[in-house]
């Protein structure tokens, strides 16, 4: 059942996320034409100030409409998960021959996925912008094909001294990026189950108010980390330690707190 519901949820997902990432992609086309642009201008003796600025405005627009595409779908894919849960829609899936388990996972794992997709999206989508831009730099690509290898080593040599770091942030980053999602699937279930109208409202209250503790923790950790290195390695290491163990604590913590409630508290008409 669980590998039906996310099935089922992957397909109302993929036709706006397909769009979003198309819209991403040509924004890059876009930004890259109109950098591309901007460096052939000024390189001129005396290049049109309007071709300038045009130019400009449309990087900042290129760069402004790929993060919104990236937004967008997060916030398209909570709004299903509302929509799917607790309207009257969430009726008929709570109905399912389904655990409670199984309805809330299929929906976090699908969301997981699309914004892996769309993260994969933006990051192609900055690459043909600079793909496109550089071209206008004469034997840029040949330059860089020479230095490659040196950067390489150099990124390598760095990595090797400081390596706790490095691996602390990678651990760090998609611990944050589930436990955001899960935040903001636990702000909607607690506004769909203790609120009976204004819910959405209800929900951005509720997960503004887990962001102000979660900031004040966070900043509790940051200090505790300074004061307990006695090196800038350790310190950097602490910096990403304890945050990360925070942000575990919460993706459990906030998952099964969302389980209970979805399972023991839901009323659905």
């Amino acid at each position: 059942m669980f590998r039906l519901l996310l099935k089922h949820d992957w397909r109302s997902l993929r036709g706006i996320l397909g769009l979003l990432a198309l819209v991403c992609l040509g924004a890059g086309i876009v930004g890259g034409c109109a950098m591309r642009s901007m460096i052939m201008l000024t390189s001129q003796d005396d290049p049109s100030a309007f071709l300038i600025v045009t130019s400009l405005f449309s990087i900042m627009v290129s760069f402004v409409s790929m993060g919104i595409t990236v937004a967008g779908s997060l916030v398209f894919c909570i709004w299903r998960f509302y929509k799917s849960r607790y309207s009257d829609e969430g009726y008929m899936t709570f109905t399912l021959p389904a655990t409670a388990h199984q309805i809330l996972l299929s929906s976090l794992v699908s969301t997981l996925l699309a914004m892996l997709c769309m993260s994969i999206t933006l990051m192609l989508g900055i690459g043909i912008l600079m793909s496109i831009a550089f071209t206008a730099i004469p034997n840029f690509y040949a330059d860089a094909a020479r230095e490659l290898p040196l950067l390489w080593n150099e990124i390598r040599e760095a990595f090797r001294e400081e390596s706790g770091p490095f691996l602390s942030m990678l651990v760090y980053s998609p611990v944050a990026v589930v436990a955001e999602v899960i935040v903001l699937m636990l702000s909607v279930t607690i506004g769909s189950v203790v609120v009976r109208k204004l819910k959405v409202l209800a929900a951005i209250g509720v997960y503004y108010g887990i962001n102000v503790l979660v900031s004040l923790a966070s900043t509790i950790t940051m200090v505790a980390s300074g004061l307990l290195s006695t090196t800038s390695v350790q310190f950097y290491e602490r910096f990403f330690l304890f945050p990360t163990l925070l942000m575990l604590a919460l993706a459990i913590g906030g998952y099964f707190l969302m389980h209970y409630l979805a399972s023991k508290k839901l009323n659905l008409p």
